[in-house]
């Protein structure tokens, strides 16, 4: 009797693996806020990444798998980021709440609705 054999190859695919997140960062208005979303490892590599704000999605600032924000705006830039790392195997999503740290800016105009001896409405 003789010895048979079968040689194969097993590839096993799995989602985007990430080591570390950062979940919150506070960041002083004017600085730059860098989001990288690369992942630890991924197989088969990632096809896509897909950046978002508060549910928006962001372009401007996305390099392959990192965002940048500069000269960060309190109102304008804090929020909910988040990026979807893509491949075969399916997609993860990471998330990091930003606050920019700063003074507000001021109401663009105030209207008083009501006047009363102890209390005003505003809009």
């Amino acid at each position: 009797a003789g010895n048979d054999s079968i040689s194969f190859y097993l590839d096993v695919y799995y989602v985007a693996e990430f080591t570390k997140v950062k979940r919150m960062e506070e960041i002083g208005q004017g600085n730059t806020f860098t989001l990288n979303c690369t992942p630890s490892a991924a197989n088969p590599p990632p096809s896509s990444y897909v950046f978002e704000r508060d549910g928006v999605d962001i372009t401007e600032g996305v390099s392959g798998s990192i965002l940048t924000v500069s000269s960060l705006k309190r109102d304008e830039d804090s929020g909910n980021y988040t990026c979807t790392v893509i491949n075969e195997a399916g997609s993860v999503t990471i998330a990091t709440c930003l606050n920019v740290l700063g003074s507000p800016t001021p109401p663009k105009s105030i209207t008083f609705d009501e006047i009363h001896p102890f209390s005003a409405t505003i809009s």
